[in-house]
């Protein structure tokens, strides 16, 4: 068996006969007026598969579509809101320096940290809420920390805008305030130089918010160019790396712990949004995860780290650990080291085809449930988004073997489903039964959905290469070889009709859609599920036949909320337009029909 592998045609082929195909290569000018809003979008976005999808109908069914024959069609069929979708403001007589009424201001900053700062803990919260009952309201004479922090203050005035806007609040103010909050943010950060200044960590904080600020609008070409800014910002801080600093405390140390691994964050859902490789190596990485302690219960001059030993080395003193509320001590980092000479980068990665453990690996018991053990976990599964997207969505993954591509999918998903195993029970994400809807008096319901949608996110990611016409290219391909092919896009047509399902749930309302954490991501987890669903019936459903009709039926739910959705949003309006032109073309592919969605 192991000789007729070694002959077969995937020991040879090269990368290019999955979907990664071409990861090398333009073939269009994006310093163009019709291209450059849009920018570069790589294999990985979910943009290219929906001009994929259309470039098969073209192929197949000669049906015309400007989203597959056009040189252009990735601008076509970008949902992204770019500075032409967005409504004009006069911000030229703006003033940085105005507040928002009191109660208007702390219900902006209450919906932040009860919707954002677990999610993405930013901002050191009792220093932020600190500043804010002692600064001057109105005064245009401040220092340069002042002036960062009311930049601050307006981005996050402006994300809670966004997230009432989205979600219809009954309180919220004009569509435009949050425009109105980000020229303010920008006049005191960006147009008084202090983007120029050296890196400080409250303008790195700052430009994270701007990033995710970006994002919440769906502007992803800002918010690239702000994540890249934050995380050379972050990198010159140092803040990738373990911090011995004993000028520092242990609570000023877990603040910036939770600063890079959010910046990582963000970068990690950006690299997934637009294709666009990442600016961070794993490998540089050796800050430990943060502590599974609530934020809230920091003390000034607390101590949050074991202590070295008299006598042990230097470089194994970070090793964390905190107490459990019975007192016994529990490492909380996700890290084990055992039999390790030395201890490696916290996240290094194995080159593509190397089969060899990796470093990094998850605990061996359930963590403690703490307001923390959300972010934690999200940052685990971004670790291993991150792996795939830099494994096998780089330009060099098409020089390697068929063979070595696939070990690669098999090797992070035996890593993505040992960390889902691994989960505490109240992060369960398994949802197996699709037909009952879920409790929705468990305090962890919405992190649990937000877990499980970004773990079934991955793993489409993952297995998409394999979503493809691989007849003609492989003539010789061995049992097991076309097995695991087929295994694979099971796997990833699955894994988006389970994010359909997750989302069902709570898609009676825009309320209740963005409910789910990160709320700002649902939008792009639909878009995701849909560009899968439908290239399987551009192909004719031909991976799983048996589920045609369940998969169009998918499909409609999944453009029937972007129309919902549209109301609020622009991206939601561009990606119901793209989705619903490809749906009316790939359901009578499939001998079915549309006649009963709207127009």
């Amino acid at each position: 068996m192991e000789t007729e592998e070694q002959d077969s045609d995937e020991s040879f082929a090269d990368a290019e006969v999955g979907s990664t195909g071409s990861l090398d290569v333009i073939n269009v000018d994006i310093d163009q007026d019709d291209n450059r809003a849009t920018g570069h979008i790589g294999k990985a976005s979910s943009v290219a598969w929906a001009k994929r999808t259309a470039e098969e109908c073209s192929q197949t069914s000669h049906q015309e579509t400007t989203l597959g024959r056009h040189d252009t069609g990735f601008t076509l069929a970008s949902y992204h809101t770019e500075d032409a979708d967005v409504e004009y403001v006069d911000t030229s007589n703006i003033d940085p320096y105005e507040w928002p009424e009191t109660k208007d201001a702390e219900r902006l900053i209450q919906s932040y940290f009860d919707h954002v700062h677990n999610t993405l803990p930013i901002l050191d919260k009792a220093v932020f809420m600190s500043k804010y009952h002692q600064f001057t309201k109105g005064s245009d004479n401040l220092g340069i920390e002042d002036s960062i922090w009311l930049a601050m203050a307006n981005t996050v005035f402006a994300i809670s805008s966004v997230y009432f806007d989205l979600t219809k609040d009954p309180d919220r103010g004009s569509h435009q305030d949050h425009l109105i909050y980000c020229a303010r943010a920008k006049t005191l950060f960006l147009d008084q130089g202090l983007l120029y200044q050296d890196a400080r960590i409250s303008t790195t904080s700052a430009l994270g918010l701007l990033c995710l600020y970006f994002i919440t609008t769906c502007r992803l070409n800002r918010a690239w160019t702000f994540c890249g800014l934050a995380i050379r910002y972050g990198l010159t801080l140092g803040l990738h790396v373990r911090s011995e600093a004993q000028d520092l405390s242990d609570v000023e140390k877990e603040h910036r712990v939770r600063l890079w691994w959010s910046l990582y964050s963000l970068e990690c859902s950006l690299n997934e949004l637009t294709g666009r490789p990442s600016c961070i190596s794993d490998r540089d990485i050796s800050t430990p995860l943060p502590l599974n302690i609530d934020e809230d219960d920091f003390q000034p001059g607390q101590s949050l780290y074991e202590k070295p030993k008299q006598g042990q080395q230097s470089g194994s003193s970070s090793r964390r650990t905190s107490k459990s509320p019975k007192g016994k001590s529990t490492h909380l980092l996700g890290l084990q080291y055992a039999n390790l000479p030395a201890r490696p980068s916290a996240t290094y990665q194995m080159p593509t085809g190397v089969s060899q453990p990796l470093a990094y690996t998850f605990p061996i018991f359930p963590l403690p449930l703490t307001p923390s053990t959300y972010f934690i976990y999200r940052i685990q599964l971004g670790i291993l988004s991150h792996e795939i997207v830099t494994q096998l969505y780089c330009a060099a993954t098409i020089k390697e073997r068929w063979t070595d591509v696939q070990e690669t999918i098999r090797r992070i998903d035996r890593r993505l489903l040992t960390w889902r195993d691994k989960l505490t029970t109240d992060f369960d994400i398994t949802f197996e039964d699709t037909w009952t809807a879920p409790d929705w008096d468990d305090p962890s319901i919405l992190s649990r959905m937000g877990l499980a949608m970004q773990f079934f996110s991955s793993r489409m990611i993952l297995f998409r290469p394999c979503l493809c016409r691989f007849e003609g290219r492989m003539k010789n391909q061995s049992e097991n070889s076309i097995d695991f092919n087929q295994e694979a896009v099971e796997t990833c047509i699955r894994s988006a009709r389970k994010m359909i399902s997750l989302l069902s749930w709570s898609a009676s309302s825009p309320q209740k859609l963005y409910a789910i954490t990160p709320w700002w991501n649902t939008l792009h987890y639909i878009c995701e599920a849909l560009s899968v669903l439908m290239l399987e019936m551009a192909f004719k459903v031909t991976h799983v036949p048996n589920e045609a009709a369940y998969i169009l039926d998918d499909a409609k739910k999944g453009i029937n909320w972007l129309a919902m959705m549209a109301e609020q949003s622009v991206s939601a309006r561009k990606a119901w337009e793209i989705f619903d032109s490809l749906i009316r073309l790939v359901a009578p592919m499939i001998r079915w029909s549309v006649f009963d969605m709207p127009t």
